[in-house]
């Protein structure tokens, strides 16, 4: 966490437990939920986006979903004009009677502070688009990435991070899968040539539906063996357009910026 908002982070945790403790024997179940929310602001500092909503129902279209656990480390970002944005990955359910219909991945980005914007950056709505696009290529044909299942940008409310702030949830399709073995990747060269190989078809399929995906590293990427198939899953700063690159080119430009070119390993 970066010096400055350490310090904010720190005197809103104080405030924070210094109002819970103030609410003394809630007498009603909206008392309730102002002291949980005052104990949920309390804990930022441990898991900020997760324990602020982990605990409420996120509505989303006409679907409701609630976070399960996160499913990597959360991470919180400053620009030099001072907005700053945190964003986490969780695995979430969709919640129909009181019981979990279904598993999804979850995307939340948060402005924890700055100067409250009435809408998110340009780039959050791309990676919306990106995933939307996906989500239409995948009725007429496969494309190894993730649908968009929905999403919602809103204000922060009262009991949010920075009031007022932006949030934008993301729910997406959870595919299964497994972390690309690196060393395995280093140290066998048929292991490596079998992801170069179903990575080469996947990334072509994504551009044929129209996304190009920016955000290289091994860490988006999920190896299915039993499908022998290698999933592009994270769509953030992605562009949009023709096929950039074809054949021989793709091998030589793309294997080291995704971390499979055999230089790299």
């Amino acid at each position: 966490m970066l010096p400055s908002i350490a310090r904010e982070a720190s005197t809103a945790t104080a405030e924070a437990n210094k109002n819970a403790q103030n609410v003394v024997r809630p007498s009603s179940q909206k008392d309730q939920k102002i002291a949980q929310a005052l104990r949920d602001r309390a804990a930022l500092t441990q898991r900020w986006v997760g324990t602020l909503y982990n605990s409420v129902t996120i509505c989303i279209d006409d679907t409701k979903w609630k976070i399960k656990e996160p499913l990597c480390s959360e991470r919180l970002d400053e620009d030099p004009d001072g907005t700053a944005m945190g964003r986490g990955v969780y695995r979430c359910v969709e919640v129909k009677n009181k019981k979990a219909i279904r598993s999804a991945v979850m995307k939340i980005y948060l402005q924890t502070q700055g100067h409250c914007a009435e809408d998110c950056p340009t780039w959050i709505h791309d990676e919306i688009g990106a995933l939307q696009r996906i989500a239409d290529a995948k009725i007429s044909s496969a494309v190894p990435a993730p649908a968009l299942i929905g999403s919602k940008v809103m204000k922060q409310p009262w009991w949010g991070h920075f009031p007022g702030g932006f949030v934008a949830f993301i729910v997406m399709e959870r595919l299964e899968g497994s972390p690309i073995d690196e060393k395995l990747l280093k140290d066998c060269a048929s292991y490596r040539r079998q992801i170069q190989g179903a990575f080469k078809e996947s990334l072509l399929k994504v551009w044929a539906a129209g996304v190009y995906p920016w955000d290289a590293g091994l860490d988006n990427l999920i190896w299915n063996a039993d499908k022998n198939t290698c999933y592009i899953v994270d769509m953030e700063d992605a562009g949009y357009g023709k096929l950039p690159y074809k054949g021989k080119l793709l091998d030589e430009v793309h294997f080291e910026a995704w971390g499979l070119s055999d230089s790299y390993t």
